[in-house]
């Protein structure tokens, strides 16, 4: 994947309109890196689904929305 995806990610969870805290901004690109590297497109479903339901994740719902985008 392009690194262009994940500093345009960094960028969106940085922007303060998008109202993400500080503390789950880590957390945030820690598990859409997770889906970025994995080996296969099952893989990838199976960890996005458990990244979209992720305690941290459910708090965002405009974080939800960009990751179905």
């Amino acid at each position: 994947m392009d690194s262009r995806v994940l500093q345009a990610v960094w960028r969106w969870l940085w922007a303060e309109t998008h109202g993400i805290a500080m503390e789950d901004r880590k957390v945030l690109m820690t598990k859409f890196r997770h889906i970025v590297y994995c080996s296969d497109e099952l893989e990838a479903t199976t960890v996005f689904d458990e990244a979209y339901n992720l305690e941290t994740v459910v708090e965002y719902e405009n974080y939800q929305n960009y990751l179905q985008k």
